[in-house]
């Protein structure tokens, strides 16, 4: 079955937002993905129950414990009864993205939105999930970072300094090493406040640039970079990438119409220029493989198994098997990253006490070493 989908636009009202050129002051309340996933799998139960939208939305409303969530479902179910689609309906109250709203329609066109409404639900639960072993992967080094960041300030500014005193009453050379820690402690004795206001300058100039398309293409170039970092968030986008493509073409959609959908589903620039160029190839005659395979962006795994797929005829099959072998690959990472960061910051921030220590020590041993 062909399905054809058009981008529909929705009006903005001003009070939601406050804007300062590009910049966004303030964002406009979301559900979480919490909520998220609790909502389509409610969903997904009540109707799979056979009750009609109405019903599934009394029942949704009437669970629903926050006012504003319950406020957002209303005015979804009053949109439905007023001739709407969920997915429109949905997007109109800003509680859907792009990834929701295109599979919605997919799945209300082509009569499939129990099954859509339980692959959303297993992408929020997956992505909940990943955020928990991400989390639990940083939260000790973060805590081992700060406690490195006030350890090494307290030394820097209170420790160095007395021991310069120290030192001042010598009157000789000191070791390079120690004059360059003093040096270093003197600077942030002075100039704090400014390596205070450069960070925040540079967070907020973030935060402005984030929204040029220029800036957020080098950025994401840049993660992609990162030692090990960088090919779990390639994975991770390559396997939202599989998930989005198994359910269109389940759906049967056309391939060239499913991966332009799928572009304006992606925000991780890299990938979205890759399926922008693939579409492009497509489009030209080429095979899906080959096109892909010239991306880039995939490695030799995924073209292999799309060649395989393309001719059998099973690209659902493939797409979902590259999935759940890209969400083995993320455990996986995310319990390497857990396990290295640990060690390594332990290892980085005995290395700098010990080498502040050592230069402030080193003068006292050449003392003691020219007084015998």
């Amino acid at each position: 079955m062909s399905i054809s989908i058009s981008h529909t636009q929705t009006t903005k009202k001003a009070s939601r937002n406050i804007q300062l050129g590009s910049f966004q002051i303030f964002r406009k309340k979301r559900l979480k993905d919490k909520q998220k996933a609790r909502f389509y799998a409610d969903l997904h139960l009540l109707l799979s129950s056979g009750l009609d939208i109405n019903t599934t939305f009394d029942i949704l409303i009437s669970q629903t414990t926050g006012d504003w969530e319950k406020r957002q479902y209303q005015g979804v179910q009053q949109d439905i009864i007023s001739g709407a689609s969920l997915a429109d309906a949905m997007k109109s109250r800003n509680l859907a993205g792009s990834y929701e709203y295109y599979s919605l329609k997919i799945g209300e066109e082509s009569g499939k939105i129990e099954e859509v409404l339980s692959e959303i639900k297993r992408y929020y639960e997956r992505k909940i999930k990943q955020k928990r072993q991400v989390s639990g992967a940083l939260t000790y080094p973060v805590l081992v970072l700060l406690t490195a960041v006030i350890a090494v300030g307290f030394m820097l500014n209170v420790i160095v300094p007395m021991f310069e005193e120290v030192f001042n009453r010598f009157q000789g050379n000191l070791p390079p090493l120690t004059q360059r820690i003093i040096d270093i402690s003197d600077w942030m004795t002075q100039y704090s406040w400014l390596l205070v206001l450069i960070l925040a300058g540079a967070g907020i100039a973030i935060r402005l640039l984030w929204e040029k398309g220029w800036f957020k293409k080098f950025w994401h170039r840049i993660i992609l970079k990162i030692p090990l970092f960088g090919r779990l968030v390639k994975d991770i986008e390559s396997a939202r990438f599989c998930h989005i493509m198994a359910l269109l073409t389940a759906a049967k959609s056309p391939l060239v119409q499913s991966l332009h959908m799928v572009s304006d589903m992606i925000s991780f620039i890299p990938l979205k220029d890759a399926i922008t160029s693939t579409a492009n190839g497509i489009s030209k005659g080429k095979a899906l493989h080959d096109c892909v395979n010239q991306s880039g962006f995939f490695d030799r795994k995924f073209t292999s198994l799309i060649k395989a797929g393309e001719e059998v005829n099973k690209l659902e099959y493939s797409f979902n098997q590259l999935n759940d072998q890209y969400n083995q690959e993320i455990d996986h990472k995310l319990s390497i990253l857990a396990s290295l960061m640990e060690p390594m910051l332990i290892l980085l921030v005995g290395g700098i006490v010990a080498v502040i220590l050592i230069a402030m020590y080193l003068p006292l041993f050449q003392l003691g070493t020219s007084i015998y």
